[in-house]
């Protein structure tokens, strides 16, 4: 999982993944690798998994707002937004792009 070749490779088998571990960091990096590698589809997989795994988390939730802007989807990504905000509200004067 530490290149984008290493992430590309696991890419393929996201979608399969209910042999692996249910924890809510590791699908976080495996989300944030995807997304380096530009695999914006399987990164937002691992993202919504990190989430399920741990949905008060502000760190997951962001990347998922970024993968959600990187496939085009927008209306997801401010609706993600605005949970983001309202789990911390400090956050309002960043942006998530």
């Amino acid at each position: 999982l530490g290149t984008p070749d290493h992430s590309r490779a696991f890419a393929t088998g996201v979608e399969r993944a209910g042999d692996l571990p249910d924890d809510a960091l590791f699908w976080g990096r495996v989300a944030l690798n995807l997304l380096e590698a530009e695999e914006f589809a399987a990164g937002l997989a691992a993202a919504d998994r990190a989430v399920a795994l741990e949905p008060e988390s502000v760190v997951y939730r962001t990347n998922r707002v970024v993968l959600l802007q990187r496939l085009g989807r927008e209306d997801e990504a401010r609706l993600e937004w605005d949970e983001v905000l309202r789990l911390d509200p400090n956050l309002k004067q960043e942006n998530p792009e």
